[in-house]
């Protein structure tokens, strides 16, 4: 007799997701990325999440600051759904797609799934398994994770954040299996790295850090 009979629905995943705007003014990017948010935790539940950091763009393209944070959600979807939820909320949120549109360019709304594991409830603590990924539409883990420090950074918050403490012996497991930064010394000190820190409408037990120094 199989022993798993009653779980019809799948695992659940913990996924972790990248939150970032650079259009409009600091106080608009502040508002589309605490909507998005907000209608991510209705759908699928938020456990944590990053302060939002403004800092300086990357790779050449966009010429704004950007408001960025991560999130890490606990959800039903498997990361191929979850990308096209992720995809029409940006459309809802205003981001136009196009042939055109260059990588790495000004946006009004970026979700980028950045890590998602399955997680059995069976053993205890839960088991997580990484889910490794390559296609033209999502490859996992974020292949440039370890070089934004707008990614690293609010990530390793997350992870460190109260909320995560179920997961953490396996969460730090896992981070260490990703291939580290090229360059630490590039990336610096969060508190070097980030211009501004942005609190969340409301907030939850995760590390803050002291205000880098203007």
């Amino acid at each position: 007799m199989p022993t798993h009979h009653h779980h019809a629905s799948p695992p659940y995943y913990l996924a972790f997701i990248s939150l970032g705007s650079s259009l409009g003014a600091h106080a608009e990017q502040y508002h589309r990325l605490t909507t998005a948010r907000a209608t991510i935790h209705a759908r699928h539940h938020v456990l944590a999440h990053s302060a939002l950091y403004a800092n300086p763009p990357m790779g050449g393209v966009a010429r704004h600051t950007f408001l960025n944070g991560v999130c890490a959600i606990r959800t039903q979807q498997p990361p191929a759904d979850l990308l096209n939820y992720l995809l029409d909320l940006e459309s809802a949120l205003g981001r136009i797609r196009t042939p055109a549109t260059q990588a790495g360019a000004d946006r009004h709304i970026d979700l980028d799934i950045l890590l998602v594991l399955a997680v059995e409830e069976e053993a205890y603590p839960a088991e997580l398994t990484l889910i490794k990924t390559t296609s033209p539409a999502l490859t996992l883990p974020h292949p440039r994770l370890t070089q934004r420090p707008y990614m690293w950074w609010p990530l390793l918050e997350v992870v460190a954040s109260s909320p995560m403490n179920p997961y953490a012996p396996q969460l730090n497991h896992q981070l260490q299996a990703l291939p580290p930064p090229a360059e630490w010394t590039q990336l610096g000190s969060p508190q070097g790295w980030f211009q501004h820190k942005w609190p969340w409408p409301w907030a939850n037990a995760a590390i803050q850090w002291s205000s880098p120094s203007s």
